[in-house]
């Protein structure tokens, strides 16, 4: 998950390291970097979680399921 949660936001041009990432995803903060970043990791990994969810439940995929994946 961090891994695959820093290289996702790195291609969007998010400045976290790979170390970051990893403490923002355990619930910590880091000094100097921008909200924004910030929550792009949390909310990558809410999604994620999200859909793997969606996944294990078979729920069909709709208009309504990508507009939510979308707002998280």
């Amino acid at each position: 998950m961090i891994e695959y949660t820093y290289n996702s936001n790195a291609i969007e041009g998010n400045t976290l390291t790979l170390r970051e990432t990893a403490l923002v995803l355990r619930g910590l903060t880091i000094d100097k970097k921008p909200l924004r970043e910030l929550l792009e990791a949390t909310q990558h990994r809410d999604a994620f979680y999200f859909v793997c969810d969606l996944a294990e439940k078979k729920m069909p995929l709709s208009e309504s399921v990508i507009m939510e994946i979308h707002s998280i």
